[in-house]
């Protein structure tokens, strides 16, 4: 305790540790202003340093991100590839030989662990086909007319949409009902109706000047005899 006391008084005294740096509260004026300089510069080095590790952390972690998300879309390119192939199998059920059989199995064990790889990613699909068309999810891939149901249905989807954490990784490409307004069907209606009327009467136009020009060559013919 006595000890402890000791130094507590040498330090007010202005008294420094043998191979210490001096700590900042303990300067005082009389030790001049080159001093303070140096601790202040030490100090604005240290937090540029700091600073520049932020940045580049913050750097890598994008790049790894980034990196992370073209693998993780090359990854679901090759399960496209797989589902059009089962899906082919699936058509011609009747031409596959019982070694086709094997491969094919084999092609499915391969895929499910490509599934399992990229699910443990924290990668999911996009299953919201049923609440109808929304851009920020979904990317029209064609549309159909369908009297029979509202415009923006989702009728069937070309290829999957993910998503990856917190963002969507792939929008679902979708076909969509898309019925053209009645106002603007009678227009069609109505500019077909007048075009069909106007190539009537250019053609009914062509057929009378041809039959007056043979009239007119056919009383030149009879003059001149």
């Amino acid at each position: 305790m006595r000890s402890k006391r000791k130094s507590i008084e040498g330090l007010l005294r202005g008294d420094t540790l043998a191979r210490k740096p001096v700590p900042l509260h303990a300067w005082k004026p009389e030790h001049g202003r080159d001093r303070l300089k140096v601790i202040e510069d030490d100090i604005r080095n240290l937090m540029r340093q700091v600073a520049e590790t932020k940045f580049a952390l913050s750097e890598e972690k994008r790049q790894h991100t980034d990196n992370t998300r073209k693998l993780l879309l090359s990854m679901i390119e090759v399960m496209d590839g797989f589902e059009r192939l089962f899906n082919n199998i699936n058509s011609k059920k009747d031409k596959i030989t019982p070694q086709m059989k094997i491969w094919i199995g084999n092609f499915r064990a391969v895929c499910r662990l490509l599934n399992n790889a990229v699910a443990s990613q924290g990668v999911s699909k996009i299953e919201n086909l049923d609440l109808g068309f929304d851009p920020k999810w979904h990317r029209i891939a064609q549309t159909v007319v369908d009297p029979t149901k509202a415009d923006g249905t989702i009728v069937g989807e070309e290829a999957k949409g993910y998503v990856w954490q917190t963002e969507i990784l792939r929008k679902s490409e979708v076909a969509v009902v898309r019925n053209a307004p009645e106002g603007e069907a009678k227009t069609h209606e109505s500019a077909a109706s007048d075009s069909t009327a106007s190539s009537t009467t250019e053609k009914n136009q062509e057929d009378s000047t041809d039959r007056g020009n043979r009239r007119s060559g056919t009383d030149g013919d009879d003059g001149q005899r």
